[in-house]
């Protein structure tokens, strides 16, 4: 079992859930299932991003405003008023607070900047960061633009048929993305579906097919992307 100290790096939490994931892919392991280690190893992958995510934020938002004029982002100052709201007032939303209330809440969220971190890391325990579009969130709140991050991350090359006159014509793509879109996506058919075809007169309750090859290479583009991030954002 893989002990994490409090003084952890985002980094250290990632490399320990990925690692799980990667134990899953050892074929040579007794009394394995065939095909659930695969599954496991998605669901550890996405569950290690989405804890690097949360512990990489609060760290950069704290180095942050240890420096001299650092103004916190909207998208952090929000979420922060959602969870001061959530904690004072039995669970609401902040729009559903009265005027008085919200006031109060605007008062808490704009004098005290570790606070606001403070509440920022109680909202993430009801956030997670399992798709791109999260992860752009997660890139916006610590100051940096999505469209400069990803195109500095590995890219890959694909030829595109053209049906007319079977010429190919290269077409360049971010790999992170395309590669963690389908194990985002891939985990979510795990946990909610169970892996399982469910509509379908023909094919419903089949087991959907995973390949080692296809877990391999997603796992291997979250590490690198994970690694590439924590180098950009430091």
């Amino acid at each position: 079992m893989t002990n994490i100290s409090m003084a952890s790096t985002p980094l250290d939490i990632f490399n320990a859930a990925h690692k799980r994931a990667d134990i899953f892919l050892n074929e040579r392991s007794p009394k394995k299932k065939k095909f659930d280690d695969l599954r496991a190893a998605v669901i550890f992958e996405v569950a290690a991003i989405d804890a690097y995510f949360k512990v990489k934020v609060i760290n950069v938002l704290r180095g942050q405003i240890k420096g001299r004029g650092f103004v916190i982002p909207e998208s952090v100052r929000n979420l922060a008023k959602e969870a001061a709201a959530s904690s004072g007032y039995n669970g609401k939303g902040y729009k559903q607070l009265k005027k008085e209330e919200k006031r109060l809440v605007d008062l808490a969220c704009s004098s005290n900047e570790s606070e606001i971190v403070d509440y920022v890391q109680a909202a993430f325990n009801k956030l997670s960061f399992q798709s791109i579009s999260s992860i752009d969130t997660a890139l916006a709140m610590m100051g940096k633009k999505p469209s400069e991050i990803w195109p500095k991350i590995a890219t890959q090359r694909k030829l595109k048929s053209k049906k007319d006159n079977l010429r190919t014509k290269a077409g360049r793509k971010i790999q992170a993305t395309v590669q963690l879109k389908a194990l985002f996506s891939r985990r979510h058919r795990i946990v909610h579906e169970a892996d399982i075809v469910l509509w379908g007169k023909k094919k419903q309750g089949q087991q959907r097919q995973i390949v080692i090859e296809d877990v391999r290479k997603w796992l291997k583009s979250s590490n690198e992307t994970i690694r590439a991030i924590n180098r950009l954002v430091p």
